[in-house]
């Protein structure tokens, strides 16, 4: 497995691609997932993170058009450019707050083609401004995402740094991407520049607002409560089973993921979202879980990266799994050895131990993914697989 920046999403791993899970169950998922956020900003996005509290902002005219270079994590490597062109800006009598109004087009599209969106917010005097687009549909020649339309709704959390720059983040529980995939984009980073005065584009714009708290990048990406337990990979690596045949194909989609536990008295059920992609030397599987009690809407549990090789194998190693359970919360390190079985299917065999609800080695266990619906969200009405057929 490898650190890099996925074309799904940022995969955030040690050096021997932990997944980390939260909690989804007593602690609220938001709240692990900010936290988890914070600790690791250096580890998904390959910077810093920042606070808001510490940057200076200015309250200056901003009339013009501006790049704005949005990455839309957890996507990860899907930079959404937009021209923003801010038509008004109007002081107040005390001169302390402006009212603005502005037009959101693809940085790819004609000048005077429609707007994407349009809105209205107030620039205050500590440079600070929240920028609403409203439901927001990118057609498929104009996306990020080659040919795939993009429908979302988000907010952004603006501080303009002076009249050359202004960055910040989304901050927004309600701001998500709707399609092609269903993504909260809690913690999205973006920067932005003017445009020149002969209609220029900017080629280097800065993707997020300058460092104010610098995160170790060797710390712990997991979670500093009770779920837990360590690093694992140093002690724990996928099982050695000859699995069948399998085939290295495009496993693309929305998968329903079924454990079988603690020689079958438990089981696990999770939504996996995957993007297989060929790469020169074979080919790698990106994806992140999600609990489906959790709904659709919740940020990612996990978060994964690894190779495929000839037989469609791959492994990966769970440090510190937190999650429900047929017998209720179950806590473990878990490393998986898996097989792709076709485009539909993915399979595999489980080793670690489990703390709760028994203190148990997981040698023997199972699991199966089967493909559901792009918009589903719970178990396939047939039945799921927790083994390899």
């Amino acid at each position: 497995m490898t650190i890099t920046r996925s074309p799904l999403l940022q995969i955030v791993a040690a050096v021997s691609a932990v997944l980390v899970f939260a909690s989804a169950c007593e602690d609220a998922p938001l709240e692990i997932y900010n936290d988890f956020v914070d600790r690791t900003a250096t580890e998904r996005t390959g910077g810093t993170s920042f606070s808001y509290d510490d940057l200076e902002g200015r309250l200056v005219d901003v009339r013009g058009d501006w790049l704005f270079n949005i990455y839309l994590l957890p996507l990860g490597d899907v930079l959404l450019e937009l021209r923003t062109t801010f038509i008004t800006f109007q002081l107040n009598d005390t001169g302390d707050i402006a009212d603005i109004t502005g037009e959101f087009r693809m940085a790819n599209a004609p000048v005077d083609s429609p707007p994407l969106a349009s809105f209205t917010t107030q620039l205050t005097e500590d440079g600070r401004m929240e920028i609403a687009t409203g439901r927001v549909l990118v057609p498929g020649e104009l996306s990020p995402i080659p040919n795939t339309e993009v429908d979302t709704d988000f907010t952004l959390s603006v501080i303009v740094i002076d009249n050359g720059f202004m960055c910040g983040s989304i901050q927004d529980e309600d701001s998500v991407v709707y399609a092609p995939r269903n993504f909260p984009l809690i913690n999205t980073i973006f920067g932005a520049q003017p445009y020149s005065d002969d209609g220029t584009q900017p080629t280097e714009v800065p993707d997020r607002c300058p460092a104010v708290d610098i995160v170790d990048p060797n710390q712990d990406a997991g979670n500093d409560g009770d779920a837990g337990t360590g690093d694992c990979t140093e002690t724990l690596a996928p099982p050695i089973e000859d699995l069948g045949e399998g085939v290295p194909t495009d496993v693309s989609g929305r998968y329903f993921f079924e454990a079988n536990l603690l020689s079958g008295a438990t089981q696990i059920g999770l939504i996996m979202d995957t993007v297989y992609r060929e790469t020169g030397d074979g080919a790698t599987l990106d994806g992140f879980i999600r609990s489906p009690a959790q709904g659709p809407l919740q940020p990612a549990i996990a978060s994964f990266s690894t190779t495929v090789d000839d037989n469609g194998e791959f492994g990966l190693v769970i440090c510190d799994l937190v999650t429900e359970s047929s017998l209720g919360e179950v806590r473990a390190d878990i490393a998986l050895r898996g097989i792709i079985k076709d485009s539909d299917t993915m399979c595999g065999v489980g080793d670690g131990e489990a703390y709760s609800p028994l203190a148990l080695p997981l040698d023997g266990a199972t699991w199966g993914a089967i493909r559901i619906d792009d918009d589903a969200f719970e178990a396939p009405p047939n039945g799921s697989i927790n083994v390899c057929p």
